[in-house]
């Protein structure tokens, strides 16, 4: 069926970005702690604000790192059609992360700490 899977839009931002959160990315969130959540969600936020992702009808993964004593490396998934739309997010290990950052593709290059 052709049924439209929801998202939560977040508002513009200052620099005319808009993008999106698939429903499963939100609840993905919502069960990790939220310091965690938090520092994703920020990670996030730089990278729109560097304006990176900028191919329409294209999907992108990126890897991302919180980090703390055990840090938590993560994969995302984000669909680009009139805006980018998050769509899913998994942990992954070290090894993965290092083969993404060696290939330039980690959202945490992008934070601005």
């Amino acid at each position: 069926m052709g049924l439209k899977r929801p998202y939560i839009e977040v508002h513009e931002r200052y620099n005319g970005q808009i993008y999106t959160f698939d429903s499963d990315f939100v609840l993905s969130l919502m069960e990790a702690p939220i310091y965690t959540s938090i520092t994703i969600v920020r990670q996030i936020e730089s990278l729109i604000d560097q304006d990176y992702l900028t191919d329409r009808f294209s999907f992108y993964e990126l890897a991302g790192v919180v980090k703390g004593e055990s840090p938590l490396y993560y994969r995302l998934g984000i669909r680009y059609e009139e805006y980018p739309i998050f769509e899913s997010i998994e942990q992954i290990e070290v090894d993965d992360y290092l083969d993404y950052y060696n290939l330039n593709l980690v959202v945490t290059k992008f934070q601005n700490d």
